[in-house]
């Protein structure tokens, strides 16, 4: 939108009145199809959508789709025609929301701060070891002065080659949620599973998204410290 500061941009009002053009809203229209499977009308973005309404009808069809799990009928395109923006109602008895995998670790007041994504088995709830494995350690071992933001994203359960790399494709769908665009930071224990699930997730992002800009720290087992 050519905002000069990510606070100038108000999701309460419509993205047109904000400078948003016809070539911005098919990008627009392209990455959340990408992102999300909705599809919402370019008709609809262009004739006053705000960035509200524009996640409510993501966050209800997702909400949708997910509690739907039997349903065999894929949908690309969503009816959003009689939808009016003061008629939207966010759904608050679900805890779906697309990076239930993640949580943050650390957050900066900079906007502007290297993001590092740590990949665990360990659950995301339990924060103060996961700090101690991994937020710890990427200061000391970056030599960081300036804050980082700081995200940990647990691998779902593993049995097979196969899920392994299904698993690392939903953990890659959650991260680009967080962060849309590289360069991406990875952060892995060296000679465990989150490094085989790092490297996994490498690759997909270089083989299918053509995302080169990626980088991997590997830390040592605090048990061999």
């Amino acid at each position: 939108l050519g905002a000069a500061d990510i606070d100038r941009i108000l999701i309460d009002r419509s993205l047109v009145s904000q400078g948003m053009d016809s070539l911005a809203a098919l990008s627009m229209y392209n990455w959340l199809g990408q992102e999300t499977s909705v599809y919402i009308p370019l008709v609809d973005l262009l004739q006053g959508y705000s960035i509200e309404t524009i996640a409510t009808v993501i966050h209800n069809k997702l909400n949708e789709r997910h509690q739907v799990v039997s349903s065999t009928t894929k949908e690309e395109h969503m009816d959003v025609d009689l939808i009016k923006e003061n008629e939207i109602k966010l759904s608050h008895n679900s805890s779906y929301t697309g990076i239930e995998n993640i949580i943050c670790l650390q957050s900066p007041l900079q906007y502007d701060s290297d993001i590092f994504f740590c990949v665990t088995e360990q659950t995301p709830t339990n924060t103060a070891n996961l700090n101690k494995l991994f937020t710890d350690k990427i200061y000391k071992q970056q030599n960081q002065i300036r804050s980082v933001l700081v995200y940990a994203i647990q691998i779902p359960s593993v049995t097979s080659t196969a899920s392994t790399s299904t698993s690392a494709r939903d953990m890659v769908l959650q991260m680009r949620r967080i962060q849309p665009r590289g360069p991406y930071q990875l952060v892995a224990v060296r000679n465990k599973q989150e490094e085989i699930i790092a490297h996994e997730m490498i690759r997909q992002l270089k083989d299918h998204l053509m995302i080169i800009d990626i980088r991997l720290l590997l830390l040592d087992d605090q048990n061999q410290e």
